[in-house]
């Protein structure tokens, strides 16, 4: 994304809907960029490249966390 970092676009998406559940899909999986997107309020992160199947996992795990 030109211009915004994945940690901004979260960080502007819950400034819209505190309660929005996002998943980052990211190439840089290192454990400290986890957690911080985690705790910045990400429901979920997904490394990639990843196939069809591990994201729905993601999705599925986030959607049920209710």
């Amino acid at each position: 994304m030109p211009g915004m970092s994945g940690k901004k676009c979260l960080e502007a998406l819950l400034r819209i809907n505190p309660e929005v559940k996002v998943i980052v899909a990211s190439g840089y999986s290192g454990s400290e960029n986890r957690v911080n997107l985690i705790k910045a309020g990400a429901k979920g992160f997904i490394g990639k490249p990843y196939e069809a199947n591990k994201l729905l996992g993601a999705v599925c795990k986030v959607l049920d966390a209710e």
